[in-house]
């Protein structure tokens, strides 16, 4: 075989001697397998068994290393291959543990992995109960206000189920101590007929503030409940917009005057040297004059030879404040281009400070002046439209109307439609009565008439 061995000495006749791949003493030709032909190939892959690496085929590899060729292994990817027995490999076993192959309810999920392996699906109503078990299909098993085993959702009655609700109340008859079909009723549900009840609520928490509400459900301790003027609720003494039922504090009424109608009332009878007089004005009328006034400080016609403020809306659309230290004399504010439009709420500010004067218009300084003589004490205030003097006050509509012995405003502000009532407030009005021929002042106890004048107290008429 020309391999350079003598024939007498040749390992392997017919084939090279010195090709030896192996290197296991088997020349090529004559070798079995890759490696020591000694040890056998077992699983004939013509590897061998020195050197194999899997049982089976080692050209296919053993991905999961677990000794098992993949040409052969019942789970390539698993090592090890099935751990619960149940014919599944590992990788796709849904129930680990449990055996895939028994799912009673045909959900998909194992009877081992369902919560609920009787029912499909397993819970219907999201309560935690299986449907199977479910006392109240639809409703949740585990709300029983009344312990009586039976959800609320399926509950005929508060107390036991089973003896019945005769007066059909809502109460059983094991709770109920009240017969409504003899006229007997206990509204408050304490197991204490209205006729005998202390309050409404339980009666053993005692009804402190004596407004027929028991403390264990009295809305506004200390105070009556019964109470409620905007109906929203809650009590008048625990409600901060208590003639609000939206509770925004908005206010919605106002006192109304067309041409001709006004009152004159002396409100002020000492002026202080700092003072803040503002309120909620809407014109709704043409001026009848260049100039209108819509409140004064007090108005020019009463106080001859006296000191007058008063509020000018003026017939270019500008508002200032008119000032005269005597009859024969008329001061105005320098204007600073503020404007007034008939229809629309606004708040005005006039402020008085030794000798200083400003006009704010909803809440920006439109004018100021300096060296002004104060109001004179002896005069009155003209609310509404007064006629006469060759001039007119404007038409309108006021929500609310307030003097103070301070000056509230130094800088620009926001209005609220809650005009401040403090220990600083001289009078406040602000004509929430809804009817009637006065109005109160709710800082002092005083009354404005306002006889002649419409009142508007809902929808559109609300301030801002």
């Amino acid at each position: 075989d020309s391999d350079t061995v003598c024939d007498i000495d040749d390992l392997c006749p017919g084939f090279d001697d010195l090709l030896d791949v192996d290197a296991d003493a088997v020349p090529n030709g004559c070798d079995q397998c890759d490696g020591d032909d000694a040890t056998g190939d077992t699983d004939a892959d013509a590897v061998c068994d020195d050197i194999d690496q899997c049982d089976g085929d080692d050209a296919t590899g053993d991905t999961d290393a677990d000794g098992v060729c993949d040409d052969i292994d019942v789970c390539p990817l698993d090592n090890p291959d099935d751990t619960d027995a149940d014919g599944v490999c590992d990788s796709d076993d849904l129930c680990a543990g449990g055996d895939d192959t028994v799912d009673t309810d045909n959900d998909g999920t194992p009877d081992a992995c369902d919560a609920c392996p009787l029912d499909n699906p397993d819970d219907t109503d999201a309560d935690g109960v299986c449907d199977t078990d479910d006392l109240c299909p639809g409703f949740d098993d585990n709300a029983d206000s009344d312990t009586d085993t039976v959800p609320n959702g399926c509950d005929l009655c508060t107390g036991d189920d089973a003896t019945g609700d005769t007066d059909a109340d809502g109460l059983c008859d094991d709770r109920d101590q009240c017969d409504a079909t003899v006229g007997e009723v206990d509204t408050d549900a304490d197991g204490v007929c209205d006729s005998d009840d202390i309050c409404m609520g339980n009666d053993a928490t005692g009804d402190t503030d004596a407004d027929g509400v028991c403390d264990d459900i009295d809305v506004c301790p200390g105070f009556d409940d019964g109470l409620d003027a905007d109906l929203d609720g809650t009590p008048d003494d625990c409600d901060d917009c208590p003639i609000d039922a939206l509770d925004d504090c908005q206010d919605c009424d106002s006192i109304s005057w067309s041409l001709g109608t006004y009152t004159t009332e002396q409100l002020v009878t000492s002026y202080p040297q700092t003072w803040t007089a503002e309120g909620w004005f809407r014109a709704t009328g043409a001026l009848s004059s260049t100039i209108g006034g819509v409140f004064g400080l007090p108005a020019i016609e009463i106080c001859g030879g006296g000191t007058d403020w008063h509020l000018i809306l003026k017939a270019d659309g500008t508002v200032t404040v008119g000032n005269w230290p005597n009859p024969a004399v008329h001061t105005s504010m320098n204007d600073y281009g503020s404007s007034w439009t008939a229809g629309v709420w606004t708040h005005y500010a006039i402020q008085y400070d030794n000798g200083n004067g400003t006009l704010y218009v909803d809440g920006v300084l439109a004018a100021s002046y300096t060296g002004l003589p104060n109001a004179n004490p002896s005069c009155e205030w003209y609310i509404g439209n007064r006629r006469g003097s060759g001039q007119s006050h404007a038409e309108g509509d006021l929500s609310s109307l307030s003097f103070s012995d301070v000056v509230r405003y130094p800088t620009n502000f926001t209005p609220t439609s809650k005009l401040a009532d403090d220990g600083n407030t001289v009078f406040l009005f602000e004509f929430d009565e809804g009817s009637g021929t006065l109005a109160s002042d709710t800082a002092n106890a005083t009354t404005m008439d306002v006889t002649g004048f419409d009142w508007l107290t809902t929808g559109p008429e609300c301030l801002p």
